[in-house]
């Protein structure tokens, strides 16, 4: 790559981001290598500086920050011809794991830009909202959604922790109908991980076996069970060892549509969506991503 656009969330990882890029444009600018930069100020801030991004003819569009703003870029370059680099330094950086890029270290993220290689990998749609890592619904979605209530209130981690205690105590039971690979069953769970990447929630190995660029979303979904049972299957899915569970539905499929009695908001990598039912689908080669050269 001759240049590179950087897009900067100032307030990703607690400001994380802003010091990251601070390192890698001192590199930069010592290496003499050409490059450009914008912030984003304010909710939907980020699409609107990737789209000028695209229009201005910039061909490599960086994203400094954490899944959401990840997920932003991506969406708004999905298809475009433009490579995507990625400087994980918010909380989750679930996706940039799967591509074995290191989170909030800003020298393994640049070295990526400069000396890695690009890859075509998947994205997904969830109700024709863009999503690249992970979506679904269930407790994960009640998790982020508790979580901005208490935001309000608490700083740090605690709204993320409160956020999980609520959703436990008022674990809900979900009445699913699934179709996929030309079947259709119904199943009562707690929730549905539909992935294109391996991790999410800020680590849990929820799908061990995903490949961002196989044409394939990995389906988990979580039996109903009791608030006992689901809290000992938790540290399982942190270390991707649910696979082979009975408490657990595991397939593969490029598309999905799930129909729920309940309605529940739909987790888009770590933001709130639309509501269920819901139909999800692979993009297949959806972008170009710079990764490590030894993958």
């Amino acid at each position: 790559m001759d240049r590179y656009f950087f897009i900067i969330n100032p307030v990703a990882g607690t400001g994380k981001a802003s010091k990251a890029f601070d390192l890698i444009e001192s590199e930069l600018k010592e290496r003499n290598i050409d490059y450009d930069y914008a912030v984003s100020l304010y909710a939907g801030h980020t699409v609107e500086l990737t789209k000028t991004a695209l229009e201005n003819g910039e061909k490599c569009i960086v994203s400094v920050g954490g899944d959401g703003t990840l997920r932003e870029i991506a969406g708004a370059m999905a298809g475009s011809g433009a490579t995507l680099g990625i400087v994980p330094c918010g909380t989750g950086n679930d996706f940039a794991k799967a591509l074995g890029i290191r989170p909030n270290d800003a020298s393994f993220a640049l070295k990526t830009l400069l000396s890695g290689r690009p890859k075509r990998v998947d994205a997904g749609m969830a109700n024709e909202e863009f999503f690249i890592n992970v979506s679904g619904f269930g407790f994960d979605a009640d998790v982020i959604a508790n979580t901005e209530k208490f935001k309000k209130k608490l700083n740090g981690m605690l709204p993320y922790m409160m956020g999980i205690i609520q959703s436990l105590i008022k674990l809900r039971t979900l009445d699913l109908t699934i179709t996929a690979n030309g079947q259709t069953m119904s199943q009562k769970a707690i929730m549905i991980a539909v992935a294109n990447g391996t991790h999410y929630g800020g680590g849990m190995n929820v799908a061990p076996f995903a490949d961002p660029s196989d044409g394939m979303l990995d389906i988990y979904i979580v039996k109903a069970v009791s608030k006992l049972t689901f809290l000992a299957l938790l540290p399982k899915f942190i270390r991707g060892k649910h696979t082979k569970l009975r408490q657990i539905i595991y397939f593969r499929a490029s598309e999905v549509s799930v129909d729920c009695k309940q309605h529940s908001l739909i987790n888009l990598d770590g933001s709130l969506g639309s509501k269920t039912p819901a139909s999800f689908k692979i993009l297949k080669d959806a972008l170009e991503v710079m990764v490590p050269g030894e993958q």
